[in-house]
């Protein structure tokens, strides 16, 4: 039996978090106007916080006396996050979810998303966003030495699939996640003060923690191979762009939290301040 939501329930779950993604760190305003066809379009998904259907992400964690299609097991997310939860279900837990959903309702019955939040009273743009940037420097090289590792696995082969994490990457994303004396707190050197910054910066300590406690990135282990195997699968709505999909655990997890380190530095990269942000219609494949 196939599970969706009712129309009804889809416009609940929408409007109660005023058409925003609910990951917090995300934020997308998911509601376009079309002024040619005079029609409002979507770019967000009501998804299931307990998997719709058996083998879905997070299916067999339904909280008893829930109805798995009823209003309380929805949460809206734009496409992006709303594939990402469910392709990575031990990065985005369901109680992680129930978070999401519960903030981005408080925050939007404040009227405070992205587009009208204010930023902490000391806080300097300027300085932030180039404290954001250095944050996302530091994580760099890591970023690197995972693209070499899969990059030189052939899409689709079985054959010569396995490849060592470096100890760079190792130390970068266990120090990140807390493994060593990251101290992620306002004492931090690229802590920042504007919740734009602070949100993503947190989400990425956050995938960094449960990354670093994979056997691949634990510093006693000298087996720290991971399988790369993937495939290649092209972007529905973006020419000349496509997304990998991993055959380890480890490895989908490693790749997805590229992604974000990606959107984050996109994100950077095109910010204009709380009162105005610009989403870039065109992504280059960087992944």
């Amino acid at each position: 039996m196939s599970h969706e939501f009712l129309p009804a329930v889809k416009k609940h779950l929408r409007t109660a978090v005023g058409f925003y993604c609910s990951a917090p760190h995300c934020g997308k305003q998911t509601n376009v106007f079309n002024r040619d066809r005079l029609l409002e379009q979507y770019d967000g998904d009501a998804a299931h916080i307990y998997g719709a259907n058996p083998g879905s992400a997070r299916h067999a964690d339904l909280p008893s006396g829930w109805e798995r299609d009823g209003a309380e097991n929805g949460i809206w997310l734009c496409a992006t996050c709303h594939r990402q939860v469910d392709q990575n279900a031990g990065l985005f837990p369901g109680d992680l979810l129930e978070r999401w959903k519960k903030w981005a309702e408080e925050a939007h019955e404040l009227g405070y998303r992205r587009m009208n939040r204010n930023t902490h009273a000391s806080a300097d743009i300027r300085e932030d966003l180039e404290r954001a940037k250095q944050f996302v420097s530091g994580i760099w090289p890591a970023v690197e030495g995972f693209r070499n590792c899969y990059s030189s696995v052939a899409s689709e082969s079985r054959w010569d699939t396995y490849r060592s994490i470096s100890p760079l990457a190792t130390r970068i994303i266990r120090t990140l996640g807390g493994g060593g004396n990251w101290g992620w707190n306002n004492s931090h050197q690229h802590w920042t003060f504007v919740e734009d910054f602070q949100l993503w910066q947190t989400e990425l300590v956050r995938l960094a923690s449960i990354l670093s406690s994979y056997p691949a990135f634990k510093i006693s282990n000298r087996d720290s191979e991971v399988d790369w195997r993937h495939v290649r699968i092209p972007h529905e709505t973006k020419p000349f762009s496509s997304t990998l999909v991993f055959h380890d655990e480890t490895a989908a997890a490693i790749y997805l939290f590229i992604q974000q380190v990606y959107r984050f530095d996109d994100f950077l990269n095109e910010y204009r301040g709380t009162s105005h942000h610009s989403f870039s219609m065109l992504q280059k494949d960087r992944y």
